[in-house]
């Protein structure tokens, strides 16, 4: 009897950790490229976009090949940081590409905030740059014109943040970590910490 249960406890564990295993994945649907031009709206979505470069970022490497090289081992030391640049592919509209161009003409260094769904959240980076190139690419009679824009970052990430709602450990907090829960979900939510508690008034002096 005693085998028998712990077989099923067995078979239905694996069966967990396979479901798991198969929901880890994530496709790029869902994600999205918003553009902070200056206007009051503030960050603005790109529409109908077919594909979207991620902004990431590289460090660079220095190395030193002295002849008395202990062990006869190149030392390699981190340097520069480097943003690099993303591109992003989307369907041709006048208004997009208008505001695109706008933007490339003017040479003007703007906000560009890229989001990625993940298997419990989302993904979020901020960066500035610039606009090198918006290309429209051969226009054909069968197919729907798209432009391909190449952006440069101009510098350091301006935020980047995980937005996991699913961990184990927001999903069932506990006494003794009920506050992290609290204040990481309010920083994900990009919102103020959350508050500490209020210990309760003393009672006035009896007179």
């Amino acid at each position: 009897m005693i085998t028998a249960i712990l077989t099923v406890g067995f078979a239905l564990a694996l069966l967990l950790v396979i479901l798991r295993v198969e929901g880890d994945e994530s496709i790029g649907y869902g994600a999205t490229l918003e553009i902070n031009d200056g206007a009051s709206s503030a960050f603005v979505e790109v529409p109908k976009l077919e594909k979207l470069g991620f902004p990431n970022e590289t460090t660079g490497t220095a190395e030193s090949k002295t002849l008395d090289l202990p062990e006869a081992v190149i030392r390699k030391l981190p340097t520069l940081k480097d943003g690099g640049s993303f591109t992003f592919t989307y369907e041709v509209l006048a208004e997009t590409y208008e505001r695109v161009e706008t933007i490339r003409k003017a040479r003007s260094i703007k906000e560009y905030r890229v989001t990625v769904p993940v298997d419990t959240g989302t993904i979020e980076v901020v960066v500035k740059g610039f606009i090198s190139a918006n290309q429209i690419e051969d226009i054909e009679a069968e197919k729907i014109t798209v432009g391909n824009v190449t952006v440069v970052v101009s510098g350091p990430q301006v935020s980047s943040s995980i937005d996991a709602l699913e961990t184990a450990a927001e999903l069932a907090p506990t006494e003794g970590n009920a506050a992290k829960v609290a204040t990481t979900k309010a920083a994900r939510a990009k919102k103020l910490p959350a508050a500490k508690p209020v210990k309760p008034a003393k009672p006035a002096p009896s007179m």
